[in-house]
Parts: C-alpha cells; sequence; structure tokens
C-alpha cells in the first residue's frame, strides 16, 4: 500500500511540473554573458559551476555608441530570455536550468533541474516571488546580475 501512495504522489508531482520548454532548447547558440564559467558563490541558490546566456539580443544590442553598456543603459527588449545553467563539480553536464523571460509585465522566472544526463529537466514548483524578490537586488542591471562580459574575440 505504501509503494502505490509514493507511486501516485510521485505521479501527481511530475503531472504539476513541465519539461524544458522548446525556446530554451539551443540556449547555448545564444549570446554567452560570462567569459569565464562563473565559480560557486556561499548562500547562492543555484550551487555550482554557471554559464549565463542571453537569447533574443544580439552583443551589439549590449553596447550604445560603440560602448558597453555597465549598467545597462537600456533594459532588455521585450522577449529576451535569460538562461542559467549549473554545473556540479562532480559532472560534467548541467544539472539546473535557471530562465527569465520577459514580458510586459516583466520579468518570468523558472527553473528546471535532473539527477542525471539522460533525464529530462523538470520544472520545479517555485513561486514567482523566490525568484523576483532575490534578483531584486540587481535592480540596477534589468533584474539580471550577470552582465556581459567579453572574450576579447569581439
Amino acid at each position: 500500500m505504501r509503494s502505490l501512495i509514493l507511486l501516485i504522489g510521485g505521479m501527481v508531482f511530475m503531472a504539476g511540473c513541465q519539461e524544458l520548454p522548446a525556446n530554451i532548447m539551443g540556449y547555448e547558440a545564444c549570446v554567452k554573458m560570462n567569459a569565464e564559467p562563473l565559480l560557486p558563490r556561499d548562500h547562492d541558490p543555484h550551487f555550482g559551476t554557471k554559464n549565463v546566456y542571453a537569447c533574443g539580443v544580439t552583443v551589439e544590442d549590449l553596447y550604445a555608441d560603440g560602448e558597453l553598456q555597465i549598467p545597462l543603459v537600456n533594459p532588455y527588449p521585450l522577449g529576451t530570455i535569460i538562461v542559467k545553467e549549473s554545473y556540479r563539480d562532480d559532472q560534467d553536464y548541467p544539472w539546473l536550468i535557471a530562465t527569465a523571460q520577459k514580458s510586459e509585465n516583466g520579468w518570468t522566472w523558472y527553473e528546471y533541474k535532473r539527477n542525471f544526463e539522460n533525464e529530462a529537466f523538470v520544472r520545479l514548483p517555485i513561486a514567482q516571488s523566490v525568484c523576483s524578490n532575490c534578483h531584486a537586488d540587481a535592480a540596477g542591471t534589468d533584474m539580471i546580475f550577470q552582465l556581459y562580459e567579453p572574450t576579447g574575440s569581439e
């Protein structure tokens, strides 16, 4: 009986979750915001080594009159999707994907995780306020912490 309850409970949990959406797939082709991988920090809710990507913008969008916008002079355009991937020390695949999508109502935040490389990502049931409250500390850069870092090849 206990096994049946656990199975049904797991099915209910999974039914409330969504896999990584199609508009996030291929994010590695978007603008990579960090020149070097971002190392773990104390009290980081997305523990691990990270890379951040901006989809729906170009490198040129991050500049104004030939100068990098730090902090951003103009906010990210509507439709921009920020994707943060996180790797654990002992893994060579992302275990967590955190996303932010810009709309007329501000940013919409989601987190997806997996435990194994061949496993699909599953959206975590996290309230929008959890992300927006944390990202309020980055209000001066349109709620996004990672500023664009040129790699030297631009």
